[in-house]
């Protein structure tokens, strides 16, 4: 004991001494956190750590200390050592103050050393400890700034969903084709289940100069369903991995800035590799010329013109060649933002089943403000609604065309009052309905999807 007491006073009289250069000069613990928080603020970093030298000497669990020590040795550019402090002082932290601060500077230190994604988790549990909501806000504002200066960014989605309909069925068992009645199997009927969905988008930017960014992307999808009960009756011999999807597509974006506040131009091309009950569909390739910009009322506008190609692996092999247009828009109003989308396409092949035209017009609004705030954090609403049309020059199924009518719906609550880390649950209601002059293709399809979405 001795020996900690004159290691404790020896060390206060040098952390004086670079201070003060009084040596005469007695200050308790609590004059020498404030004299290294002023050090540090000020950029004296050599004194600031001196300072709290002397302080861990004499309590190692001193969390202020640690906090002051290690925004100093960041800003020295001893990154790996205030990245160790910082943990150190959060391993110690007991108050959700202490956890706070503790967080960011782990945080800053991971960022200084390039490793963003990191620092990017460090911040969402700051922001889920923050002692309160403005240091909450602060959390949020470094993450948003952290990830766009991120080169690699990730998205995953998951959802678990009710389904009426897995496999794209008939709605009715008996259907007219050439004017004659046919029985359908149950297999060609809608089936129920449940659908389990998966994804991964993954982007690195690997070129980017003041007027250009160059981004590689890859995405991943797979779904699958279990069949209900009612299904398996109807289909005995059909399995939810019968109609399993899975998708991976290799993509390249070159982004171009049309100037200053004029937008930016975006050229981009991916590769597509399909698969259907675990056996490849198809392989496509896709070439695309867009271009983004805000008008001076604050309204976003996106257009786009595309080409694709696909080789279809199943059925007649067919090679439809498609050419598309979309535009898509996007403007504040009081309550919230109101998007309208328009698409249009028309795809050649020598299959029948592939030569249509198709256009869709869409709408949806996010609400503002959440709704039901007696949950805490509320409760926040999407709506949207699509139209659409696609006519068949041609089908084997009767003489003349084939015209599908198609409407959907979907309405998508976040829970924000149970957000974890960044992360809140949603439940997403949507359906569609499709109707035929070729009675085999009237589809009704109802889910609930449950998953978890970023709320900021």
């Amino acid at each position: 004991m001795p020996h900690r007491v004159l290691r404790s006073v020896l060390s206060i009289g040098i952390a004086v001494a670079l201070t003060a250069a009084a040596t005469a000069e007695t200050l308790s613990p609590d004059q020498m956190r404030t004299r290294a928080v002023t050090a540090v603020a000020e950029g004296d970093n050599a004194t600031a750590q001196a300072l709290t030298d002397a302080l861990l000497a004499r309590d190692p669990a001193d969390v202020t200390a640690l906090l002051v020590r290690s925004r100093a040795q960041r800003n020295a550019g001893d990154y790996d050592a205030a990245l160790a402090t910082a943990k150190q002082a959060w391993r110690t932290a007991e108050t959700d103050g202490e956890k706070y601060r503790s967080a960011l500077l782990v945080a800053q230190a991971l960022s200084s050393q390039g490793a963003r994604l990191r620092s990017q988790f460090w911040l969402r549990r700051a922001a889920e400890i923050a002692p309160g909501e403005a240091e909450r806000r602060r959390a949020v504002a470094d993450l948003r700034h952290v990830r766009n200066r991120t080169p690699t960014r990730v998205k995953l989605s998951f959802a678990v969903a009710p389904t009426s309909n897995a496999n794209g069925g008939a709605t009715s068992d008996q259907v007219e084709l050439f004017g004659l009645p046919i029985v359908l199997s149950g297999s060609a009927l809608a089936l129920s289940g449940t659908r389990f969905a998966f994804g991964a988008d993954i982007e690195r930017i690997i070129s980017v100069s003041e007027r250009s960014r160059t981004t590689l992307s890859l995405d991943l999808s797979h779904q699958t369903y279990r069949l209900s009960g009612e299904a398996k009756r109807i289909a005995p011999d059909a399995d939810g991995s019968d109609f399993a999807q899975t998708g991976v597509g290799l993509g390249l974006v070159h982004d171009i800035s049309a100037g200053a506040g004029a937008g930016y131009w975006s050229l981009g091309g991916v590769v597509n590799a399909d698969w259907y009950g675990g056996h490849p569909l198809a392989r496509s390739a896709r070439f695309s010329l867009g271009r983004s910009w805000r008008s001076d009322g604050g309204t976003f506008f996106q257009a786009e013109i595309a080409a694709e190609y696909t080789k279809r692996l199943q059925g007649n092999d067919a090679t439809p060649f498609s050419m598309g247009v979309s535009f898509d828009a996007a403007h504040r109003i009081t309550g919230g933002t109101l998007r309208l989308g328009l698409f249009a396409s028309e795809s050649r092949a020598d299959s029948m089943s592939f030569d249509f035209t198709t256009g869709t017009v869409s709408v949806g609004y996010t609400l503002g403000r959440p709704v039901l705030t007696s949950l805490g954090g509320g409760m926040g609403l999407t709506i949207r609604a699509a139209y659409g049309l696609t006519d068949f020059d041609a089908t084997p199924y009767q003489s003349g065309g084939r015209l599908d009518r198609v409407v959907q719906g979907s309405v998508t609550a976040t829970f924000r009052g149970l957000d974890y880390y960044g992360f809140a649950p949603s439940v997403t209601l949507e359906g569609s309905r499709r109707s035929s002059n070729v009675d085999l293709f009237d589809t009704d399809r109802l889910g609930v999807s449950l998953g978890v979405v970023s709320t900021f």
